[in-house]
């Protein structure tokens, strides 16, 4: 039965791997017209409105997917279970312009379950990076003649990170994670071209594919304390293009080739997590990404190395209290992006404040409804460039079962 389970939920997985790589954008954002799109910082369950920050969080009664060595505190009988939507409502500023933008789609999702009484495996799947750019009426000078001509430019699709963590408890304080990220995926680029009575279609597509390895420790310092550190170590994307062009619709080239392998960059990360009291825990994450050492080059800027500044506070009326309410959870969060983008000497900056709630669906299994709201803002007005403000709604259900429970006879 254990066995069938999981081979149930890994067939989901698997399934939504398939249609995740076709899915619609998820994200509209300019910026992701930059490298392979919008870095996916976002997560499953609780993890989103505490701030993105949990590399310290032990877990054994929710999916905890910042720090590999997480899983190895599961315990020897649980089966955990998550899968999320998110929607997001933006509003984007160029100088006294603004247009409105909406968008929606699955986020992600997640099982864990123990290997041995001391270590587990989590499989997940969510997205890596998410393109959605599109640029109208773009103009341009056309040499020997006045007259301009503009371009469309319209982007989308993105990149899958389909990750698998080991974690161990090695003594009952100290607890080891090794974590695989297999990425996969497209993106899709058409260029239209208007030059005075002929018309030019681009359309490009870009398939890409890597792994990348990370390692992470957790250790208890004594019960209410918890430190931690993640390490991801660089790796290059393989990439393939096909490109079709098309004059006045009448005649089509194809080319295909090779791309230029695309850099992942050196990251660490470390956390702390503490408990104040019965009721409170808090999180504080710090991660940096070192993208300017990848020495790749992209049009219209540069790569910077990225921080990123993570808290988040939970609080917990009453755990294993009788009354529903008492069980409910309620978090809040911050976080900071400094981005791996400098253009026109701006950082593309990103500051989110999260909400949220765990809503309990039993008493018996830590089953969630997690419900999270985040107000941000990414980018800048200076030097021309766009700014976004942004309202992200985040909904998950984490399920939990208990395995090889006994029945109890009086």
């Amino acid at each position: 039965m254990m066995m069938n389970k999981i081979y149930f939920y890994v067939g989901i997985l698997l399934f939504t791997a398939n249609s995740f790589a076709q899915s619609n954008k998820l994200t509209s954002s300019p910026y992701s017209i930059f490298g392979l799109g919008d870095i996916n910082n976002s997560s499953l369950g609780k993890i989103n409105t505490l701030g993105k920050s949990a590399i310290a969080m032990p877990t054994s009664d929710f999916i905890n997917l910042t720090n590999p060595a997480s899983i190895g505190s599961i315990g020897a009988n649980k089966f955990l279970f998550s899968v999320g939507v998110k929607g997001q409502i933006e509003t984007l500023e160029q100088n006294d312009l603004k247009e409105n933008r909406t968008l929606g789609n699955f986020s992600g999702i997640a099982l864990a379950f123990p290997i041995s009484k001391n270590s587990g495996l989590n499989i997940s799947l969510l997205p890596y990076t998410n393109v959605g750019y599109s640029f109208n009426n773009l103009k341009f000078e056309q040499e020997g003649s006045a007259e301009p001509y503009t371009v469309d430019v319209d982007g989308s699709g993105g990149l899958n990170n389909f990750q698998i963590n080991y974690g161990i408890s090695i003594t009952k304080k100290l607890r080891l994670g090794l974590g695989t990220s297999i990425y996969f995926g497209k993106i899709d680029n058409r260029e239209f071209s208007l030059i005075e009575d002929k018309s030019l279609t681009v359309d490009t597509e870009e398939n890409y594919a890597g792994v990348q390895f990370k390692t992470g420790f957790q250790y208890d310092i004594n019960e209410t304390f918890s430190i931690g550190s993640t390490l991801s170590f660089p790796t290059k994307l393989s990439g393939e293009q096909n490109k079709y062009v098309t004059v006045s619709g009448e005649e089509t080239i194809e080319t295909t080739g090779d791309v230029d392998s695309y850099k992942l960059p050196f990251e660490f990360g470390v956390g702390v997590y503490k408990k104040l009291g019965k009721q409170f825990s808090v999180n504080l994450d710090y991660k940096k990404s070192f993208w300017k050492e990848s020495n790749q080059d992209i049009s219209f800027g540069q790569f910077i190395n990225q921080d990123f500044v993570g808290f988040g506070l939970e609080f917990i009326p009453k755990a294993n209290g009788i009354r529903y309410k008492d069980r409910i959870e309620y978090r809040i969060g911050f976080n900071y992006d400094s981005g791996n983008l400098l253009i026109e000497n701006e950082k593309i900056e990103d500051y989110s404040f999260n909400i949220g709630l765990g809503i309990p669906l039993n008493k018996r299994t830590p089953s969630k409804l997690n419900i999270g709201y985040s107000l941000g803002r990414k980018g800048s007005l200076n030097s021309g460039l766009i700014l976004e403000n942004y309202h992200m709604f985040n909904l998950s259900l984490d399920l939990g079962s208990l395995w090889f429970q006994k029945s109890k006879i009086k």
